[in-house]
């Protein structure tokens, strides 16, 4: 490559609750996994009601549960400082972050499907927003992008005029691990975070059966979001996870829970079937539909074998999700496209 310097900037809301999670929290790994390889990348922060930054000050990042240690820039230095061979990357929540760039490369990173339909106005699209690439975090959103999942919503798409890279989610495996599972414990956990309201109505509808006796499971709902050690922990200590939540572009509690031994039903919301397949990894339940989630739920009390074999096969899937293979994809990635700007 060229002597050249060259600033990856990773754009996210402001941190006003702690801990982050999820997408969020994927952008401060992308550029941890970066900055372990010498390329100089930093997190930026920008106020979501009106891009206007709360101060100029840097925004300190200190999760030691997340294994990330980090300063954040505010997007009205940033901006200002931006040169052309600079990359900024900007979430899907915020396209239009994108009118504020005006010195740099710009790409998207989709986490996703649905916010592409609701961050896009109609007819509008990532390319005729000026934005160069698109990235991903799994298989379901880049064939979503290019207009191969139109049935899911009929929104929005770009329908391959951009060229889109697939840099999917890993978990930590020195966090979400597998102990030795403690017996058929029959404990059921639920994120409120992932689905509150079908949460609420799988505890309704078999409050009667509970009452009687007649309910083969104890639920645990974590109300909160949780450091990442504390989630695993719960994680290993129950038997199920259902997932409630969706649309998704690719979850990680399912992962999550599947590497620490955990078996997932549940809703797939899209993006979430790259790992949870039905009859393989899971019993998936189409989304919205709880009567679904609680009729598998008596079907794995009365076929161990079928538990076991969903948990084990899960477990599997997980541990394909490891940070070395993100790391390679996303070096990969971003190799490529300096490619189209610098002779490498």
């Amino acid at each position: 490559m060229k002597n050249i310097i060259i600033m990856i900037y990773y754009l996210h809301p402001w941190l006003e609750k702690y801990p982050p999670i999820g997408g969020i929290l994927k952008i401060f790994d992308h550029v941890k996994l970066l900055n372990q390889e010498g390329i100089k990348a930093s997190t930026v922060y920008y106020n979501t009601e009106n891009y206007q930054d709360y101060s100029n000050e840097v925004q300190d990042i200190d999760f030691n549960w997340a294994q990330i240690k980090s300063k954040s820039l505010p997007f009205s230095i940033v901006k200002d400082k931006l040169k052309p061979n600079d990359i900024v990357v900007i979430p899907e929540i915020d396209p239009y972050l994108i009118k504020f760039v005006n010195n740099a490369k710009k790409v998207c990173f989709v986490q996703n499907w649905h916010k592409i339909k609701n961050g896009l106005r109609e007819g509008e699209t990532y390319k005729s927003l000026g934005f160069d690439f698109i990235i991903t975090c799994g298989d379901f959103l880049t064939s979503y992008i290019k207009g191969e999942k139109k049935s899911w919503d009929g929104g929005n798409h770009d329908g391959g005029n951009i060229k889109v890279f697939t840099i999917n989610n890993a978990i930590n495996h020195e966090i979400f691990y597998k102990s030795k599972f403690q017996g058929k414990n029959n404990r059921v956990i639920m994120l409120m975070r992932k689905g509150r309201t079908y949460i609420k109505q799988i505890i309704k509808k078999t409050l009667f059966q509970r009452m009687l006796g007649k309910f083969p499971y104890k639920f645990q709902v974590i109300k909160q979001s949780i450091p990442q050690d504390v989630l695993a922990e719960e994680f290993r200590k129950s038997d199920i996870y259902i997932h409630t939540g969706f649309p998704e572009g690719l979850p990680l509690p399912p992962l999550e829970a599947m590497a620490c031994g955990c078996l997932v039903i549940g809703f797939a919301g899209g993006g979430g079937l790259e790992n949870m397949i039905h009859g393989k990894t899971s019993l998936v339940s189409p989304d919205g539909n709880v009567e679904d989630i609680i009729k598998n739920l008596y079907i794995l009390a009365d076929n161990i074998e079928l538990k076991e074999r969903l948990r084990n096969n899960g477990y599997l899937v997980a541990m394909e999700h490891s940070v070395n293979n993100e790391k390679n994809k996303l070096l990969k990635v971003f190799n490529e496209i300096l490619k189209k700007w610098t002779d490498i």
